[in-house]
């Protein structure tokens, strides 16, 4: 039941995202230029890094211009298999909404000889439901940062556990020692008394024989 509520949930967020991608024109170079700008339901930094891992896990590597990470001779199925250089941009969407990033995606044949809806009205299209599908990419991402975040919680809280058990282990160690010294004192204190009577009651006799010593003498 849960799988199938996590399920339904997924499809209605792409479902969401699928309505937010479109084609714009854009500036590149101080140039306007033909994109696919796509949103995505996770922080700017978190979807870059997915996106940019994706694609280096494939054996592309990137580089940077104007703003742009840059992939080139990408081929992929969704965009008919052709080779183009692809160019991303990823920003927030806006102050108000900090946890959700807006992907510009450029789509270059070649010496940025960019695709646009007139002149590949078709690649345009896939480029659209090629970002829906690097959601799923991004969300799987998302959700390794967390379980990586979350058993880095775990394993502190399970240090301090560890940490409270080992004191809690000294602590009744302490107890049972104290309660020994406690015995010990009480039975020394018992011992004690009885030492001190026994003193004490010397000392009266001594006490007594000098009184009595010293009446006989002044009778003399």
């Amino acid at each position: 039941m849960n799988k199938i509520l996590v399920s339904f949930c997924f499809l209605l967020l792409v479902g969401k995202a699928t309505a937010q991608n479109r084609f714009a024109v854009v500036k590149y170079n101080k140039i306007d230029v033909p994109a696919v700008l796509g949103e995505f339901p996770f922080v700017e930094n978190t979807t870059k890094d997915a996106l940019v891992d994706y694609f280096e896990k494939k054996g592309y590597k990137s580089k940077s211009n104007k703003g742009y990470t840059i992939f080139s001779g990408v081929r992929v199925e969704e965009l008919g298999n052709v080779t183009l250089d692809l160019y991303l941009m990823f920003d927030r969407k806006s102050r108000q909404e900090k946890d959700k990033a807006v992907v510009t995606l450029l789509m270059s044949k070649g010496y940025e000889n960019f695709a646009s809806d007139t002149s590949d009205p078709v690649l345009i299209a896939d480029a659209k439901k090629y970002l829906e599908k690097l959601i799923e990419t991004v969300a799987a991402y998302d959700l390794e940062l967390k379980i990586t975040e979350q058993e880095s919680i775990f394993k502190k809280a399970s240090n301090k556990m560890t940490d409270l058990v080992n004191d809690g282990e000294k602590l009744v160690k302490r107890k049972k020692e104290i309660e020994a010294d406690i015995v010990k004192n009480t039975n020394e204190q018992s011992n004690q008394k009885t030492e001190q009577e026994k003193q004490s009651q010397i000392l009266n006799n001594l006490k007594q024989k000098r009184k009595i010593a010293a009446t006989t003498k002044s009778g003399n």
